[in-house]
């Protein structure tokens, strides 16, 4: 089974670490981000997780107000003020000055997060899936100019086309486009292993796909044998009715003998 985690939604996606207390989260890449057993699971942990961080920082700010670090703003947009390094930032809320700005933005839309997924290494030694993003202007890709790094856009050529672990990414992904198109699921299974060296073969992932690879094909090559051997019998029992019509005869026979 994949595992499953939250995501920012960004061109190039980043993805929720969560600490074990569940009271402390960054975003980092995709291996390193931490992974559940549903997509529920890594939502109901992310939106845990970004309350008890607004909830500290409430906290931190009711302290702060209390102890005159920060004190009150005549600017009816800006109520609040702190002095930081010599100069005076100013927000709405004493928590903005303790959590960070994205937690402030998002807490009350935390839903919009999509959840992306990563097969683990079970899932890459069988049949797993990746998402497409197709629109009449083509593939959603990755383009190859070296000024539009970080960006996504459409182009023809399936080559370049970005896979999504889970198709609630991909749907994000599309949205936020602003373009009709469709998700295009795919079933993966790796066929194929070559190790270009023998140092090569000291990657156990590589290695373990190479097993899986080679089982799939002794499997199918038992299959293929038992199934043109039962084709066979077959034949042969239709090619010859004779000999079956004259062994009925004799069990016959042989029972008439008994009685």
């Amino acid at each position: 089974m994949p595992q499953f985690m939250v995501s920012n939604g960004g061109e190039m996606p980043r993805f929720a670490r969560i600490d074990k207390n569940g009271r402390k989260m960054v975003w980092v890449d995709i291996e390193n981000a931490t992974g559940f057993a549903t997509p529920e699971a890594a939502r109901a942990a992310f939106e845990e997780c970004v309350h008890s961080m607004v909830k500290a920082a409430q906290i931190a700010g009711e302290r702060a107000v209390r102890e005159k670090t920060v004190v009150s703003s005549n600017k009816p947009a800006e109520k609040w003020m702190r002095r930081e390094g010599g100069e005076w930032s100013t927000a709405s809320d004493p928590a903005q000055f303790f959590t960070l700005e994205w937690v402030w933005k998002a807490k009350d839309q935390l839903h919009k997060f999509p959840v992306g997924a990563r097969p683990t290494k079970d899932d890459l030694l069988g049949v797993f899936e990746t998402f497409y993003i197709r629109s009449g202007a083509g593939w959603l890709c990755r383009p190859q100019r070296k000024y539009a790094e970080g960006r996504l856009e459409w182009n023809e050529s399936f080559s370049l086309a970005v896979p999504f672990a889970s198709a609630e990414d991909a749907r994000a992904r599309l949205q936020k486009q602003g373009a009709a198109g469709s998700i295009v699921r795919t079933s993966c299974v790796f066929t194929q292993v070559e190790f270009d060296s023998a140092h090569a073969r000291n990657d156990s992932t590589a290695t373990m796909i190479a097993a899986a690879c080679e089982a799939r094909d002794i499997h199918s090559a038992i299959e293929q044998s038992a199934s043109e051997r039962l084709a066979a019998m077959r034949n042969d029992e239709k090619t010859d009715p004779g000999e079956g019509a004259a062994e009925k005869d004799a069990k016959k026979s042989r029972r008439a003998s008994r009685l």
